[in-house]
This record gives C-alpha cells, structure tokens and sequence, in this order.
C-alpha cells in the first residue's frame, strides 16, 4: 500500500492541494487494503488517515495499511473536523496556517456532503472537484493484482462448464443464472460480479437482459454474461451458446463476432487509443454487414470495478498502458431476432497482449 499512497501523494501536490477526502469504497480498499461497506481516506502528502465507524474497528486494525485509523466517536464530518484541526494536518498542508485547497471525489460527493465537508473546514479552505486521481492509477495491475484476477477468471470459467451440464431444453433462463451464482460460490467466489445475464432466443438482442422465468428452447442462442468476485477483484466474460441446432445465418454471425474480437486482440498493444481499439472491432462487422447491429463499445477496464478505466469505446481517445486490464466483447443484437456476444479479459502487453480467458471461443451446440 505504501508504493500506492506515494504515487497519490504526488498526484496531490501536482494538483497543489492540501489534502483529498475520498470515499468512493472501492478506492479506499486500494489506498489502505480495507475489505468492509464503510471507510473513507484523508490524505495529505506524507500522511493518511482512515476513518471508519466502531462496526470496523478491530478489523480496520488488522487490514489498514500504513494509515493512521481514527473510529468515529460521532458524525463523520464533525469527526473530519478534528482531524482537520491536527498538528500533523497543519505541519504538512502548504500553508502552517491551515488546510486551504481539499479535494475531494467529484462523482461520489453528493450536494449535501460536499455542504457537510466545507462546513468541516469551519470556511477556512476552498472545495475542489477531482475525478479519477486514483482511478488513474488503478489502470495498471501489478503482479498480485494480475494473479488475483486470474484466480477470478479460472473460478468463473470452472462454474461456467459445470453450468452447462444442466443446460437443457425447458430449463428456465433464471435457474440458469441461479445455478451458475451458485457454483461459482462453491468453486471458491467470494460473490458474484454481476446480475447475472441470461438470456435465450430473442430476448438474447437486449444486451443487459435480466434472466426470466421463460424455458430455452431447442434452437435458441443461449447468451450468459457472468463473473465472479475473488479477493475483492471481478472476473467479466460472456458466451453464446446454441441449444441442440442453429442455423447457417446465425453461425455466420457468431463467426462475424469472433473474428471482430479476434482482430481486435491481435491490434491490442500498449500505447494504442481505445477508440482505434473499438474502430478495429467495428469494421470486421462492416464488412460483414453487421456495424449497425453492434450497439455498444468494443469493451472497458476491469479490476475492484467490473467497469472501470480504460474504456475500448468511440469516446476514449487515449493510449492504453501496459499491464490495464481490459474486455474485449464485441456483439451483435438483431431486434425480435437474438443475440450474440463473445467476451474475454485481456493483459494489455507492451507489443502483444494476453488473453486470460481460456474457456473455448468456437461455436458451441448444446
């Protein structure tokens, strides 16, 4: 956690503010290795407070890292204030006098909050909107980040295959999804990433379908995007599946969508923009007349968040670093028809990516 916190220390002096609060959760488990619901992170350079209510104090002692923890007595923001009020806050902020420049989590902060922390700072100091200072340095995974998330892969792939075996004609769409939860918590889940989407026949052209109390049918697409979570990292894959046939048009199709996505993986490097990433995907599907049936980005980072920095969409036009984590999950949806969608986590490589889904990508018939 050190290494982390000095990267933000340096980040905040860029910005030259005096300290930042955070309390997006999934940014404090990164600053600090905190695993509960309720935290939140004062940093100034050179020192960092965790805060949390008594619900998490002994467990805060034995997971916080490299951080001064302070349990709540009272409200968070008269509790903020207090500390605002320290020697080390005064001795380490640019000005002796006080805290003067905060920041704080721009799309977390709510109107009243924000009213809340600058009334902490009793009008001695200015508010400033941040966004993604510590998002940013989440793009990057290191070693233990990268092992922990294959873990979560291998995990939700095991659950995947055993799912298949009760895959059957007149089997509801939702059962499908309970039993697939359900055996990625007995393969060693912690929980799962996601609502789990299933989603047979036409409903499959909906790419966010909620799983129905509605049977699959012999001659189905069969569309499951699932994921786990395993040390507090998520797993993000998606395949479609035919139940016992499909059609000459439909294996066209599938075949249209691996190609995109295998093109795709092949131009992955480092230092390529995610819009070029999404372009590539997207004219493997023009020239087989497909682009308009592609309704979303070709995919997005993955890590604390199953959606997180970078994005592979028209939108991003920025380079990809080395070791991001990233989908790459192009699909096609025809209204009142169906749907399909192939999707894998990838390391992004300095010249050649890595592919860290290893369930089959070939046309299954079930």
């Amino acid at each position: 956690m050190k290494s982390r916190l000095q990267k933000c220390y340096r980040a905040i002096k860029e910005r030259k503010l005096d300290a930042f609060f955070v309390r997006n959760i999934h940014n404090v488990r990164y600053l600090t290795g905190f695993t509960g619901s309720t935290g939140y992170v004062i940093l100034i350079p050179g020192a960092t407070f965790f805060i949390t209510d008594s619900r998490y104090a002994e467990q805060a002692r034995v997971e916080v890292q490299d951080c001064t923890i302070h349990v709540l007595k009272g409200r968070l923001y008269a509790d903020v204030q207090k500390i605002f009020n320290t020697e080390v806050f005064k001795k380490n902020s640019h000005k002796k006098t006080g805290i003067y420049r905060i920041g704080f989590e721009s799309t977390v902060e709510t109107i009243e909050s924000l009213q809340q922390l600058k009334k902490a700072t009793a009008g001695n100091a200015e508010c400033i909107p941040e966004e993604g200072i510590i998002e940013q340095l989440r793009i990057v995974k290191s070693k233990t980040e990268l092992m922990i998330l294959q873990k979560a892969i291998d995990i939700a792939e095991e659950a995947l295959l055993k799912t298949l075996a009760y895959v059957k004609p007149g089997v509801y769409e939702r059962d499908i999804a309970i039993e697939l939860e359900y055996l990625m918590r007995r393969c060693g889940a912690d929980d799962k990433a996601f609502h789990t989407i299933v989603a047979s026949g036409a409903h499959a052209a909906l790419p966010h379908a909620q799983p129905r109390a509605v049977a699959v049918k012999n001659g189905d697409m069969l569309l499951i995007d699932f994921g786990c979570v395993y040390q507090g990292y998520r797993s993000d894959i998606t395949r479609t599946f035919f139940i016992g046939k499909t059609s000459a048009a439909w294996r066209r199709k599938y075949n249209a969508v691996r190609d995109a996505a295998d093109n795709a993986f092949l131009q992955l490097h480092a230092g390529v923009s995610g819009r070029d990433m999404h372009h590539t995907a997207q004219e493997v599907l023009r020239k087989n007349k497909l682009k308009k049936y592609f309704t979303h980005s070709l995919g997005h980072g993955v890590g604390l968040e199953v959606h997180e920095a970078p994005s592979l969409a028209e939108r991003y036009d920025h380079a990809i670093p080395e070791n991001a984590v990233v989908t790459i999950e192009p699909g096609v949806y025809l209204p009142g028809k169906g749907g399909i969608r192939i999707e894998d986590m990838v390391v992004v490589g300095e010249k050649k990516s890595i592919r860290l889904t290893t369930f089959p990508r070939e046309l299954i018939i079930l």
